[in-house]
This record gives C-alpha cells, sequence and structure tokens, in this order.
C-alpha cells in the first residue's frame, strides 16, 4: 500500500485559511514566521513519516538544542497518535496532521484543533489496530498479567495466537512507549511499561455495538437465579459464555445493587434455538432482562473465571464492557478497576 506523504507546503496551505493568521516561509526551508492578531513566532518544522511516540520524540528532542530563543518546535506527520498528541501539547511543541489536528502555542497565540471527523484518512495509518481480532488476545494475556516479562514465542502461546501476531503486537506497544524490550533477536525480553494507558487507549475503542446483541424477555422473580438456570443450560448443550456488564461485576465486584437485565457473551456461531425454547425466552426491542451479545473474538473469552456457579468474564473484559456500557456503566467500571485490577 502507497504510504502517504506530509510537506511544509500542506501546513503552509492549512494555515493560510485560518482567519487572522498570516504565514511567511522564511529563508530556511523548514522555518516559517506565523503572525496571529499582532503576536508573532518562529516554528522550526520537522516532517516526521510516522507519529508514533517514540519516533516523534526521537525527532524532537535532539532538535532542542538547536533552537533560538525565538523558534519553538512543530512536528508535522501524516497522522500522529493521541498519545503523540498529548505528549507534544505538554511538551510545548506545535503540530499538524493530514487528519486535521493542529497545535500551536506561543507568547500571545494559542490554536488547538481537534476535529470530531477525521479529515483525511491516510492509506497507511500510524496507529493500527490492535484492538479487534487475534491482537486483543494478545493484549488481554498482557493486562491479564501486567508485571510479567514474556519472550515472544510465550506470550504467543498464552494469547493463542501465531507469533507474528504477538511480535507485530509488541512492536506496536514498543513504538507506543507502552512496553519496554530489553536483549535481542529470540532470547530478547518484553515487559509492559504503561498497562494503565494501554487499558485505557483499549476501553476507548471497545463499543457494545460491535458485539451481536439478541435481547429477550422472560419473567423471573430472581433474576440472580434465572442467571444460574441459564449458565447451567449453556455448559450442558456445550456453548461456552461469560457472564459480563452488571451481572458479571455482581459476582467480582459489587457496587450497584440493582440487577435489572442478563448479559452473557457468547461464540458467534452459537446455536440457541434449544436454549430459547426450553426456557421460554421471547425476542424483545424493549423491556428486555436476558442478553446475548455474541462475538467472533476468542479473546473475549479467555482468563473467564468461575465464580460460585457462574462462568464469569475475565476482569479485563467486564471493565471493557462496563465502560462501554450507558448508565452507570463507567462508575461500576471504575470499581471494579480500584478493587481488582491493579495495573501500576
Amino acid at each position: 500500500m502507497k504510504s502517504v506523504n506530509i510537506s511544509i507546503e500542506n501546513l503552509i496551505a492549512e494555515l493560510d485559511v485560518l482567519p487572522g493568521v498570516e504565514v511567511e516561509r522564511a529563508h530556511d526551508t523548514d522555518l516559517l514566521q506565523v503572525c496571529v492578531a499582532g503576536a508573532s513566532v518562529l516554528l522550526r518544522v520537522v516532517e516526521r513519516a510516522n507519529g508514533f511516540p517514540r519516533d516523534v520524540q526521537a525527532a524532537v528532542l535532539p532538535r532542542r538544542a538547536q533552537l533560538t530563543p525565538e523558534e519553538i518546535l512543530f512536528v508535522i506527520a501524516p497522522s500522529l497518535t493521541a498519545a503523540s498528541r498529548q505528549w507534544l501539547q505538554a511538551e510545548g511543541v506545535g503540530y499538524f496532521d493530514l487528519n486535521g489536528h493542529l497545535f500551536v502555542q506561543a507568547k500571545g497565540i494559542y490554536i488547538l484543533r481537534e476535529p470530531m471527523a477525521v479529515k483525511a484518512q491516510p492509506p497507511r495509518s500510524s496507529e493500527p489496530d490492535i484492538f479487534q481480532g487475534k491482537a486483543a488476545c494478545v493484549l488481554h494475556a498482557l493486562l491479564h498479567s501486567p508485571h510479567q516479562a514474556w519472550h515472544v514465542t510465550e506470550l504467543a502461546q498464552e494469547a493463542k495466537v501465531a507469533a507474528g501476531t504477538a511480535l507485530k503486537v509488541c512492536e506496536t506497544l514498543e513504538k507506543m512507549l507502552w512496553m519496554e524490550r530489553s536483549g535481542r533477536g529470540p532470547l530478547s525480553i518484553r515487559k509492559l511499561t504503561a498497562p494503565d494507558a494501554l487499558l485505557d487507549a483499549w476501553a476507548d475503542k471497545h463499543r457494545l455495538k460491535d458485539y451481536n446483541i439478541q435481547r429477550y424477555y422472560r419473567w423471573s422473580g430472581s433474576l440472580e437465579e434465572l442467571a444460574l438456570v441459564l449458565g447451567e443450560s449453556l455448559e450442558q448443550k456445550g456453548i461456552p459464555y461469560a457472564a459480563t456488564l452488571t451481572l458479571g461485576a455482581l459476582h467480582r465486584a459489587p457496587h450497584l445493587s440493582e440487577l435489572s437485565e442478563l448479559a452473557f457473551l457468547l461464540p458467534a456461531q452459537a446455536d440457541l434455538t434449544a436454549l430459547v425454547t426450553e426456557h421460554k425466552l421471547q425476542l424483545a426491542d424493549e423491556g428486555a432482562n436476558v442478553l446475548f451479545l455474541r462475538t467472533k473474538t476468542e479473546g473475549a473469552f479467555l482468563y473467564r473465571q468461575r465464580c460460585e456457579e457462574l462462568w464469569v468474564a475475565s476482569d479485563v473484559q467486564l471493565y471493557l464492557d462496563l465502560w462501554a456500557s450507558p448508565g452507570r456503566g463507567k462508575e461500576q467500571a471504575a470499581h471494579l478497576r480500584r478493587e481488582k485490577l491493579v495495573m501500576g
């Protein structure tokens, strides 16, 4: 796939259309003078093909000593990751990418643009999706044991993925500065350095709408008893499941006392015909109290745990689902994280 390039001309064109902004290219090819409402600043532009934090920091840090007092550094790249943008802002370094993100901070000048929608998505993103499919299984294994050091082959075996998949995920995490590597070659060891940041980034990407959700209603005097009945029935039929959302939280870190619905993670291909008939479950668009969240991702069932007579999703998976759920889901997720997910 052809990569996308960015040049200082892209930046000039972007600044020229902003109201009250004047841009003049200085004698140096990488130096711009920008005037905003009478205030002026010199931007020393650094071009990057890759917008990962590791690469951005490697480009910025050595250049600082070369600046004059009137200059500030300014990074341009086809696409800058959210972590890179956050670091650049904290360091007072300006930036622009082809997605429309723009930041300039100097005396008398402050410009920040964070577009809601991507303006021009490059064919090759600098922030590949490691939060889906087999790659997510690797993240699950890492966050399940956040302080463990791994050989790539051991991590692949733990996550039940190919070694190449585990390696690509590790390389991405290193570029994000969320993982460090010691040693070289096959004997190198990798370890998470920022598990909290990784979990936050995953939670930000996770959406309940990614599941195929089937909603049913069944009257019951006790939803907790119904959950045990349905769990036992699923096991008898050979269907793996994992309780999630409020039902799962009730068994791992109780916080909210009211249980208004049951939610079960199920494989996408599971046949529920017999279960629905046997337990008289009625399809319900509204008022449903039994939810089946179908997923093609095997990682959703990694590290599921037996709680009393019920299989419950791992604390990592449970946190992701709760954080993505409406209402008081985030409150429940935060409580679970405090009680069960020790990342630091």
